[in-house]
């Protein structure tokens, strides 16, 4: 199966719009499988705190405002 089966024939692929998160919270920074949400939130600027009692592995709040 393709990619692409699930459209009608000739269909344009729906447009991505991608939200750039305000913050990221992680549960801790050296966890396995939030690395790479680490690695991006650093190379954006995006503030990165963590806390240890966080339910989650991660939570990232997106930014407000007109696109």
């Amino acid at each position: 199966m393709s990619p692409c089966s699930c459209r009608a024939a000739g269909a344009r692929p729906a447009r991505v719009r991608r939200r750039r998160p305000a913050h990221l919270i992680l549960r801790g920074e050296n966890h396995p499988d939030t690395l790479h949400l680490l690695t991006l939130a650093r190379q954006s600027g995006v503030p990165v705190t963590t806390q240890a009692d966080l339910p989650y592995l991660a939570v990232a709040t997106i930014a407000g405002g007109a696109e």
